[in-house]
This record gives structure tokens, C-alpha cells and sequence, in this order.
């Protein structure tokens, strides 16, 4: 009888021999065996066939629970397939128990799959780490990329973009997905023992302004009472780390490193790592099934859900019209989608009637190195289901693409055709079409004054002093009006013309000094107007970086003056505190 894999030969490689008795003896027995041996693997192999035919001679001799009552000794095996396993296998989990290794051996071999994950929110970005399981899929912590605009991850000397595929901020755990694969680098492996206390497991992480790095430890303790079994060790914990492999001396992840910090950054607790072993299912999951966080889409340095709550503070408004909300935050997304060169946005919540005809790419490219600010709404008018909207705003840019071809700052006043639509889902107001307000064109803002809004009007007595506190949108002014000076009585139809000299109507003149302090957010400059409209004093010293502004005029006659607060470039604003002075002259 033969071994599989062998070949008994009567003839040699070498040629051919003469066999002796004893040699011949044996050949015949082994022929009589094997002999013997087929003709009992036929018998069986018949039987098996008359059992599998359903005859009626052994159909009557089939048991009452209908199993066979042949010798199952006599019928050939049964191969089972294994059942599928419900839990998600991962490719890269290894079959076989790796050796244990030192830390520094390891740290050589792991370092290539372990990156750089940085997260840019609207207002915010945020540095952690990660570790690569696939050439696409990235593991890192939730912490990490909670409210992400736009992420990228640096692994082997390449940034590349990535996505969100799912992540649990109670779990402080989430799967990226790269915008292209990563090759030649091996993903980690993940270790299928439970953690043991007394462990000694290292922390591969790249941690704020450092280089990839190594910290070594003990487990300390394993905490259930989490939301994930946390894994606690003794040691030291870094900013930039979460998100890293925990790894035990085989160098498998057993968890992933979540830092505890407080809200100024300082950390609060030694490393300590998900254990991986609680996460597993959730994380391929996510990968099989993706389901990611809604879009975070950033309008300047706000996220659009959150526009409504400062498009009033972005874009000022003149009028009660009850759409102004509406409208504020269409030209809040507007203005700061362009301000912050993402044009291809602002496109969208253009009308069809410039949609329609205009190309999304060069429409974009011509807004490329615009800024709009100072916007207001002046006047809103409605015309059947159409708004007519009167704005103005000023916008700087390069030379080439100034209304005249060399105006690098312009102050625009336009009325907008707004018609209804929607916008990321959402209904918006959108700009449909747009034309210069009638009697009004595009002016360089070297030689243009803001429109003053007018604020409180006041009524000083002798010696008095009144304040104030205010905010100045950026590009426009402030008017104040108050009353300065003696009241002359009427002396009556008697009166002679020397009466003036008795007293009766001697007038006593009064000096107003008005002072403005702003927070730093502008330099003011402050101009007092007569009641005839004429520029009477103005602070002269009105420069860029000071913030404090003194101007006085007297008046010899009661007159309401106009005090009018800007900013000295025209632009920007902010809070500022004003004080009038009246003070009777001796």
C-alpha cells in the first residue's frame, strides 16, 4: 500500500535489478493487499449507492424518527461547511501569535502606518493622530474630528484629504476614509487577547509641534464603568495623541489613546486608550456601512447652522421690513463664502436669471481675490413675489478688477431682485438680478463719505455733561444731535433797541467738547456741523492708531449741532464710549 506523495518502483531510476525470493515474496503480498483493498472500497461504494437510491428493501428498514438504521461505520463521511460567522472579520487580525519583541524594535517596524490627522472646523483646527487598517481607512478618535470642515491626513510624507465614515463622541472613536489609497505600507494588526493589568503596552502617537513618538508604559487599570472599557496607564499623555494605537509588546492594537484634557488644553489624567476589543464591530461597521456626521459647511468662520445667530452682526440693516432676518443671512453666506475664496458656494445662491447664464468656474474665478464689508441694507421693497433690495457695501480687489479697471476699494450701492429658493437644503432668499441704484453708481473709497445714521438726539444745559455708549458698523457713521447755548427770551413788540444793552438778550457763550474713546476695534474721527450744515471744528490729529478723539467748538447762540463719529478709514467699526461737555464761558 502506498503513502500519498510516494511512489513504490519495481524498476530503479538506475536500471534494472534482479529481485530475490524474499524480495519477490514481498511484491506478492503487497499485490494481494491492495488487491483486497479495492474490492472492499467497491462493495462499500455499492452499498452506499443502494442505501443513497431509496430501494424498497431498505426503506423498510428506516426507524420510526426516520433516520437511516444502517452502519454508519459502512457509509462514506459527510463534509459540513463551517457556519458563517455573524461578527465582522478583520483582514487584518493575523491567524497566527506573533512573538513578543521589544518596544524599540517594534516602533521601527509600526511607524510607517501611523499618521497625522488634522481637522479644520470653521473657527478652530485641531491636531490628533491616527493609524492606518486599510489603504483607504484611517482609525483615529472622535475628539479628533468632531465638527470637521475639511480634513487631511499626513502618513508617509503625503497629506492627503479624507472623510468622516462614522464616529461616536461617547465612545471617542471614529473611521476615516482617505481620497486615495496608501501603498506599500502595512496596515496594524489587532490583537484578540483581553488587556491584562500589569501589561506593559506602548503608545504610538504624534503629538502637537513633536515628531512621531514612543511612550511606554504599564496598564495601570481597566475601567468598564465607561461608555467603552477605558484602558489606564502610567504613562504620560500628550496633546495630539488621541487617536494613536495602543499596542502590547507583540505589537498589536489593543486600544485606541483617548487624552482627557480640560477647555484651556492642559491635560488632566495619565494616557489611557478605548480598548479596541469593545469598538471592533462599531468601527468595520462603520467602513461596510458608512455613516457619517452631517456636512459642516463654514460660511467665513461660522458654521452654517449656526449663520442665523450673527448674520445681524455680518450685515447691518436700516429698515423693519419683517424679511430682513432672511435677507441678512443670504448676504451673510454670501459676502463671507467669497471672503473666505470659496466663491463656488456663494454661486449658489444666485437666481436662475444669473445662474442660468453664467459659468460656475469663471464666475468664481472673477471673485477670487474680492472682500466684501461694510455690508448694509438701506431699503426693501416688495414687487408681487419679488424683493427689491437696496445695498450697500464696500468691496476691495485687485486693480484689474476695480469698476474702472484701477480701483482697488469701492463702495457699491445696488439694488438686488431677491426671489425665493433653496440653498443646502434650506430656503433662502437668492439674488436674482442686479443694477446700480437709481442716481447711484460705484465710487473709490478714497472719495467717498459714509451716509451718517442718525442716533439719539440730545439737550445740554449749562455746565452739563452727558454720556454715551454706541457701536459703529463698519463704513458708516453716526450723527448726533444736541442742543448747545443760551435760549434768547422773546423781549416783545415793546422792546426799545437799546434793550441789548440792559441785559435782557445778552447771550453767554457755551463750550461743547465731545470726546470719543472706542474699544480698539476703530480710530475715530469726530466733526461738528452747524445748523446750516457746515463743518465748524474736527478732530485734526484723526490718524490710524488712536483710539481717543477730542474736538470743541463755542457757540455764542443756542444751536442744535450735528456731531458726526466715524471711522478714520472708512471701514472697519466697533463699541466706543462718547461724553459731551458744556461749559459756560466767563
Amino acid at each position: 500500500m502506498t503513502k500519498r506523495g510516494e511512489t513504490w518502483r519495481l524498476r530503479s531510476p538506475y536500471g534494472s535489478h534482479l529481485m530475490n525470493n524474499s524480495t519477490m515474496k514481498s511484491v506478492a503480498i503487497g499485490v494481494a493487499v491492495a488487491v483486497l483493498m479495492l474490492f472492499v472500497g467497491a462493495m462499500g461504494y455499492m452499498m452506499a449507492r443502494t442505501d443513497d437510491g431509496g430501494s424498497s428493501s431498505n426503506a423498510a428498514d428506516t426507524d420510526s424518527d426516520g433516520l437511516d438504521s444502517t452502519d454508519l461505520s459502512t457509509t462514506a463521511p459527510t463534509v459540513t461547511a463551517p457556519p458563517v460567522s455573524a461578527q465582522p472579520i478583520d483582514p487584518t487580525t493575523t491567524t497566527t501569535e506573533p512573538p513578543i519583541r521589544e518596544f524599540a524594535e517594534l516602533f521601527e517596524e509600526l511607524r510607517p502606518a501611523v499618521a497625522s490627522v488634522t481637522a479644520v472646523a470653521c473657527d478652530t483646527a485641531n491636531q490628533g493622530t491616527g493609524f492606518l487598517v486599510g489603504d483607504t481607512v484611517v482609525y483615529t478618535a472622535a475628539s479628533v474630528v468632531v465638527d470637521a470642515a475639511e480634513l487631511v491626513v499626513s502618513i508617509d510624507g503625503k497629506s492627503i484629504e479624507a472623510r468622516v465614515l462614522g464616529h461616536d463622541p461617547e465612545r471617542n472613536v471614529a473611521a476615516l476614509v482617505l481620497d486615495e489609497p496608501v501603498v506599500d505600507i502595512t496596515p496594524m494588526e489587532f490583537s484578540k487577547r483581553p488587556a491584562r493589568v500589569g501589561a506593559e503596552v506602548g503608545a504610538l502617537v504624534r503629538p502637537v509641534s513633536l515628531p512621531l513618538t514612543l511612550t511606554v508604559g504599564r496598564l495601570a487599570s481597566v475601567d468598564e464603568s465607561q461608555p467603552a472599557t477605558l484602558l489606564r496607564t502610567d504613562a504620560d499623555a500628550e496633546l495630539g495623541s488621541s487617536g494613536g494605537p495602543l499596542i502590547d509588546q507583540r505589537g498589536q492594537v489593543i486600544g485606541i489613546v483617548s487624552v482627557a484634557a480640560d477647555d484651556s488644553g492642559a491635560i488632566t489624567a495619565p494616557l489611557s486608550a478605548v480598548a479596541f476589543a469593545d469598538v471592533r464591530e462599531q468601527l468595520a461597521g462603520w467602513v461596510s456601512a458608512p455613516s457619517p456626521p452631517p456636512e459642516t459647511f463654514c460660511v467665513g468662520n461660522v458654521d452654517l447652522s449656526e449663520i442665523d445667530a450673527v448674520a445681524g452682526e455680518l450685515i447691518a440693516a436700516d429698515t423693519s421690513h419683517p424679511q430682513i432676518p432672511d435677507l441678512q443671512r443670504t448676504f451673510a453666506v454670501y459676502s463671507q463664502s467669497i471672503n473666505s475664496s470659496r466663491a463656488e458656494d456663494a454661486f449658489d445662491l444666485l437666481g436662475p436669471a444669473i445662474r442660468d447664464s453664467s459659468d460656475r468656474a469663471v464666475w468664481a474665478e472673477g471673485q477670487a481675490t474680492s472682500k466684501l464689508w461694510d455690508w448694509r441694507i438701506r431699503d426693501v421693497t416688495n414687487v408681487g413675489s419679488v424683493l427689491e433690495v437696496r445695498s450697500v457695501f464696500t468691496s476691495t480687489q485687485d486693480s484689474e478688477f476695480g469698476f474702472d479697471g484701477a480701483s482697488t476699494c469701492t463702495r457699491w450701492d445696488i439694488t438686488y431682485d431677491m426671489v425665493p429658493g433653496q440653498f443646502r437644503g434650506q430656503s433662502y432668499w437668492l439674488i436674482n438680478r442686479s443694477r446700480p441704484t437709481a442716481g447711484s453708481g460705484p465710487i473709490d473709497c478714497d472719495d467717498w463719505t459714509p451716509e451718517p445714521v442718525p442716533r439719539e438726539q440730545l439737550d445740554s444745559g449749562e455746565n452739563s455733561e452727558l454720556r454715551r455708549t454706541d457701536r459703529l458698523a463698519g463704513g458708516t457713521a453716526h450723527e448726533w444731535e444736541i442742543g448747545v447755548g443760551t435760549v434768547v427770551p422773546d423781549p416783545g413788540p415793546d422792546a426799545t433797541d437799546d434793550e441789548d444793552e440792559t441785559g435782557l438778550v445778552e447771550l453767554t457763550p457755551q463750550t461743547l467738547t465731545v470726546q470719543v474713546v472706542s474699544d480698539g476695534g476703530f480710530d475715530p474721527v469726530v466733526e461738528i456741523y452747524d445748523e446750516s450744515g457746515a463743518l465748524v471744528a474736527e478732530n485734526d490729529d484723526a490718524a490710524e492708531g488712536s483710539t481717543d478723539s477730542r474736538v470743541e467748538f463755542t457757540v455764542t447762540s443756542f444751536q442744535v449741532l450735528s456731531v458726526h463719529v466715524r471711522d478714520v478709514s472708512n471701514r472697519s467699526g466697533g463699541a466706543y464710549d462718547i461724553t459731551f461737555t458744556t461749559e459756560t464761558n466767563a
